[in-house]
């Protein structure tokens, strides 16, 4: 069956723009998605640099932080001991002889339920 001329060039020219969709359709719409891929990790990229940058920003608040976390160790406000035991340990013996300074007679003492 032949057909004619006008109908061979229609046949071509839809043959042609069915190659040329397919030849985009392996190659353009990947691109596409990759491209896409690349644009959302470089919007989490850039998020991240900015709490980086706001880290770096505090880093001499560090310092200062540091020198008070120090200083409030050496101080008298926190208990002395490497354990929790010796902690208490102390605990105990630092309410003892407060009681004793102020005439103060413990007569029942019991754990307290953990926490």
């Amino acid at each position: 069956m032949q057909l004619s001329r006008p109908a061979r060039r229609l046949v071509a020219v839809a043959l042609l723009a069915a190659a040329i969709g397919l030849v985009a359709l392996l190659t353009v719409v990947p691109f596409a998605a990759r491209l896409s891929g690349l644009r959302d990790q470089i919007e989490a990229e850039r998020v991240l640099l900015g709490r980086f940058a706001a880290i770096a920003a505090q880093e001499d608040q560090a310092a200062e932080y540091d020198r008070l976390g120090r200083a409030a160790i050496e101080s008298g406000a926190y208990l002395k001991g490497d354990s929790e035991a010796l902690k208490v340990a102390g605990l105990q013996t630092m309410l003892a002889e407060f009681a004793a300074a102020n005439r103060v007679r413990f007569n029942n003492t019991r754990a307290l339920p953990a926490a």
